[in-house]
């Protein structure tokens, strides 16, 4: 009994330790009723009953999207929904049953419960620019020097090298965040002590934004300058009133491209020189960040859903059959991809080139959705420009 228990013990602290992969994540699936109609024309029911069928199956696919975008967004994007989802319905559908039907004088009506995976949905909406999930939007590094005193100087962390964040990192932080991006913390490394001397200033070219930020691992770093100025022209001599000026642009580390640009300036006053100028920085800050934020989440999102190649090496074949068999399905069912071309196969392993739309992560989701004939997958690693799968029999 007792080496039962302690066989048991180890076979759970190694199963914890050491997970078996599986072939797909457990999928949700939601399950919607929906009306189609269509006219019956020259007596051919057959052909208004398909034609029904498709329209019933296109607002069940047109339900779910209601519950992930506004009804603005909609709206805003008709004809992009129309010729990139809408028109391809069935192929977000899993299944369907026909509850009900009935012709009444030229008209084919039904009814039917489509089961839908909202996971392939999403995926082509964030493809398209419509969604942006945290896990596609880029790592932040923010650099922006900050001066809220009536000296020349200028507080920015990689030329000083204390730990205190500005009032305009503060602020910055807190708006990244609630739009659900990774903001990398300079402190927490030493990686600050690798910036070469000649980039310990705040008047960067582009190039060296690019080299400081590749240095923390960030995909976009946030560079620009917040300036308080404080004006004497209050009547109140008790009052100082401060004038905050503040410009940013986002630089994508990978190619130096600007992503987003943006100015604002807010003023405030305080009997304080230096809380008025610290609330002018935060009101200057705030103003701007939301349409600033919003840029980089549209032009990044344009830059992710442009083409780009990945390297898929498949191990675990038995037989050229089912490589054949998941070679057809990767090329011709699977949403996003351009193009696959073969560049090796030996010893059961086969490397492919895959051109896709979108990123790895969302071919690797796509793929796990679907049944195929004999054998079943593992997606055993996944990176930026690469894919691990394992063939495995059913």
């Amino acid at each position: 009994m007792m080496n039962k228990t302690r066989l048991f013990a180890s076979l759970l602290i190694f199963t914890l330790l050491f997970p078996f992969p599986t072939s797909a994540r457990e999928v949700t699936s939601t399950s919607v009723t929906s009306d189609g109609i269509s006219i019956i024309v020259k007596s051919n029911t057959a052909k208004a009953r398909e034609k029904t069928i498709d329209d019933a199956l296109k607002k069940a696919v047109e339900q779910v999207i209601g519950t992930m975008l506004s009804s603005e967004t909609i709206q805003q994007h008709s004809e992009t929904l129309d010729d990139r989802i809408y028109s391809h319905a069935k192929g977000y559908v899993q299944n369907f049953t026909v509850l009900s039907e009935k012709v009444t004088g030229n008209l084919y009506q039904v009814t039917v419960q489509a089961t839908i995976a909202p996971e392939i949905l999403k995926n082509e909406l964030t493809r398209l620019g419509l969604i942006i999930s945290s896990k596609n939007l880029p790592k932040v590094l923010i650099m922006v020097s900050e001066n809220n005193s009536k000296t020349d100087d200028s507080l920015y962390w990689w030329g000083r090298g204390d730990d205190k964040l500005t009032v305009t990192e503060q602020t910055l932080i807190a708006k990244l965040l609630e739009k659900g991006f990774t903001v990398i913390n300079h402190l927490s490394g030493r990686e600050e002590n690798d910036i070469p001397e000649e980039y310990r200033n705040d008047s960067l070219s582009d190039g060296a934004i690019k080299e400081i930020g590749s240095l923390f691992g960030a995909d976009l770093v946030i560079y620009g300058k917040a300036l308080a100025s404080f004006m004497d022209f209050t009547t109140n001599r008790d009052i100082v009133t401060a004038q905050a000026d503040i410009s940013l642009k986002a630089v994508n580390t990978s190619d130096v491209k600007l992503v987003a640009t943006a100015i604002n300036h807010e003023s405030a006053a305080h009997i304080n020189d230096y809380y008025a100028g610290a609330e002018a920085l935060k009101k200057a800050t705030d103003a701007v960040s939301e349409r600033f934020l919003t840029k980089i989440v549209k032009n990044w999102s344009k830059t992710e859903s442009k083409g780009n190649a990945i390297k898929m090496v498949i191990s675990g074949i038995k037989s050229y059959t089912d490589f054949m068999n998941f070679k057809d399905v990767l090329q011709n069912k699977v949403r996003g991809v351009r193009g696959v071309s073969q560049r090796g196969f030996s010893s059961g392993v086969a490397t492919l080139n895959v051109e896709l739309e979108g990123s790895a992560q969302n071919l690797a989701d796509n793929l796990t959705l679907i049944s195929y004939e004999g054998f079943a997958i593992d997606i055993t690693g996944i990176t930026e420009r690469g894919m691990q799968i394992r063939l495995r029999p059913r």
